[in-house]
């Protein structure tokens, strides 16, 4: 597969375009490990946040995190995808 995919110049970019929006698949979870690109997800999630609270989480969040002692531990819930 991974050899067809290069003959055919298909990037992680284009095969989820592919799948979502060309054939209209809908993919569960037994495809997730071949289909889901985090990186491309990352991407397009901070690509635009228009959410004024997701604006403030993210403008407060480093400074936050640089209060933290060295090696600290932080636990965030809300402030968006984890890669």
């Amino acid at each position: 597969m991974e050899e067809l995919e290069q003959k055919l110049g298909l990037d992680e970019e284009k095969k989820q375009s592919m799948w979502r929006e060309e054939l209209g698949l809908v993919l569960d979870r037994e495809y997730y490990p071949v289909a889901f690109n985090s990186d491309a997800y990352l991407r397009d999630f901070y690509a635009q946040i228009d959410d004024p609270a997701m604006r403030i989480i993210h403008m407060f969040m480093p400074l936050i995190v640089a209060k933290l002692p060295k090696g600290g531990r932080m636990c965030d819930f809300g402030a968006g995808p984890t890669n």
